[in-house]
């Protein structure tokens, strides 16, 4: 086992678990690929959102086993297992099929994966452990393309004359971050310098994170789009309570 003077032994197994969480987030993400990628063959796409979809399910395994891997450096000796549930259907029951994917496309492409690429970008940039760099900007590179998989489903299905509804449904969209919880509660993981370096970034910085992508990214995204982002501004203002100072 590699060894972290830098850190304390709590500190170390707090690094530990962010890697684990990482890993069973990954192998849920190879289930939902694995599905979404049937459901564009069958409901339709621009053929190069299959392709992408098609090759993210052997990256998100890669990306699992490398998760996996830095959480074991890091003294982990169990690994998290994937409950498939997790990887179900995200969008309301009352949505059709095509409707549905588009939903989830939007959610988990669009937005999960963009606020996954910010956090992997700010990781990489703040850590000067050579290993958390280096893992973090190999997931951060795929993540990327994930979430412009998204925008160009996005907009495939808007020129078809689809989304109309995603409008009415960014309050459901975004509770599913579970964004709330997380910027009313104080964090339960330590923060230091020593931690820094190794990427566990302070909660104020994942907050900020949070707050920029959603309405610096991911809301002028679907503005461009013609899908009216009022619902998900209200959200913001009412549910996420961020101030920098």
């Amino acid at each position: 086992m590699d060894c972290f003077p830098a850190l304390t032994p709590s500190e170390q197994k707090q690094v530990a678990s962010t890697w684990l969480d990482r890993a069973r987030a990954e192998e849920i993400a190879v289930l939902r690929f694995q599905r979404l990628a049937k459901e564009l063959r069958e409901c339709g796409t621009h053929p190069a959102v299959l392709e992408l979809a098609e090759k993210a399910i052997p990256e998100e395994k890669e990306h699992a086993i490398l998760c996996l891997n830095m959480a074991q450096k890091y003294g982990a000796d169990h690994a998290h297992e994937a409950n498939p549930a997790q990887a179900g259907p995200l969008a309301p029951a009352s949505l059709n099929r095509t409707d549905a994917l588009l939903y989830e496309m939007v959610a988990y492409c669009c937005l999960t994966e963009s606020l996954n690429a910010a956090l992997l970008l700010e990781t990489a940039q703040k850590a000067t452990n050579r290993a958390i760099q280096s893992a973090a900007q190999k997931i951060l590179k795929d993540e990327v393309h994930h979430s412009q998989m998204g925008w160009a489903h996005l907009s495939w299905c808007r020129a078809q004359g689809l989304g109309d509804f995603l409008s009415d449904v960014l309050p459901h969209m975004l509770d599913q971050t579970g964004a709330e919880e997380f910027s009313t509660n104080p964090t339960k993981n330590q923060e230091s310098e020593n931690l820094m370096a190794h990427g566990e970034l302070p909660l104020l910085e994942r907050k900020k994170l949070f707050d920029r992508i959603v309405r610096q990214v991911f809301l002028p995204g679907l503005s461009h789009a013609k899908i009216a982002p009022d619902l998900g501004h209200a959200w913001m203002d009412e549910k996420f309570i961020f101030k920098e100072s």
